[in-house]
């Protein structure tokens, strides 16, 4: 079993995987956007997504793999407050 953490340094834009069972960290980390915040999981388990506050950026990690998918814009309307997280194909 593995386990997603982010990393809290200064400047920090990695992730981290820990193998629970070995109690070993993978030594490369994954790159995501500046100062990850948040993370969650899919339902399905296989991604992670990590908010990343000063890029203002959501990336997505291939949980398998442990490689990064994709980072996409965060956009937030200051009318509805609501965030959007957009795609290059179609807002989703």
């Amino acid at each position: 079993m593995r386990v997603v953490v982010q990393d809290l340094g200064p400047g920090s834009g990695t992730v981290s995987t820990i193998d629970v069972t070995e109690r070993t960290k993978n030594p490369t980390d994954i790159t995501v956007g500046s100062s990850p915040g948040g993370m969650a999981l899919t339902r399905d388990g296989k991604t992670a997504l990590v908010g990343n506050t000063r890029s203002d950026t959501v990336s997505t990690i291939d949980v398998k793999t442990q490689s990064p998918r994709s980072r996409v814009p965060l956009v937030v309307s200051a009318e509805t407050l609501r965030a959007w997280v957009g795609s290059s194909r179609t807002n989703q």
